[in-house]
């Protein structure tokens, strides 16, 4: 005995016609004979467009068609959810889908552009309610961290450049400004000259 697939919905013309069973979670729709559901119109491409059942929820995404695919009067350039009173457009050919949404559309679109990212390499995906949330562990405050105490002994090069160092004095010339102008140093001349006066006073 053959497992009957389970009826996801059904895509009914508003213009008249039988509706369409949607079965699969994934259907293409285009005037392809390969196409899940065929549109044999002059005005529908090939593969015209996609629907998806995500979290629940019928999406539909345009696959470059000539004639475009809208929800409303708006034309798709994007993922978008159906509801069961949005009017879809293939063309200019529309439907309603019917069907009971197990989710709210702006989850089950969340989802699915979570699906399409993984699909297009991007493996990265909310792991966490935070992240859910639109918070990252990039974005939480950091504890407040104390500046590194710097030794005065240990300063760079270029610290010691703004900080230069006093020139070495010359003892020599220091011992001289020390001594003061009355302390040069005398000459043979004025030496013997002193030693005479001493002479002198002694006599005296």
């Amino acid at each position: 005995m053959m497992h009957e697939e389970k009826l996801l919905g059904l895509m009914k013309p508003l213009g008249g016609g039988d509706p369409i069973p949607l079965k699969k979670k994934e259907m293409t729709v285009g005037r392809r004979p390969s196409s899940d559901i065929r549109l044999d119109f002059e005005n529908i491409s090939g593969r015209h467009c996609v629907l998806s059942f995500i979290n629940g929820t019928w999406h539909v995404r345009d696959l470059g068609s000539t004639n475009g695919t809208k929800i409303n009067g708006q034309k798709l350039n994007r993922v978008q959810g159906i509801m069961p009173d949005d009017e879809l457009a293939i063309a200019n050919h529309l439907f309603h889908i019917e069907y009971e949404p197990a989710a709210p559309l702006m989850d089950s679109q969340h989802f699915l552009e979570e699906e399409e990212a993984i699909k297009e390499g991007d493996t990265h995906k909310p792991t966490s309610l935070m992240e859910l949330a639109g918070f990252s562990e990039s974005k939480r405050p950091k504890a407040k961290q104390e500046p590194p105490r710097v030794k005065s002994d240990s300063f760079a090069p270029a610290d010691r450049e703004a900080f230069p160092e006093p020139d070495p004095v010359d003892p020599v010339e220091e011992q001289t400004e020390a001594q003061g102008p009355s302390s040069a140093p005398l000459e043979d001349d004025d030496f013997f000259k002193l030693i005479e006066e001493e002479v002198r006073h002694d006599r005296r």
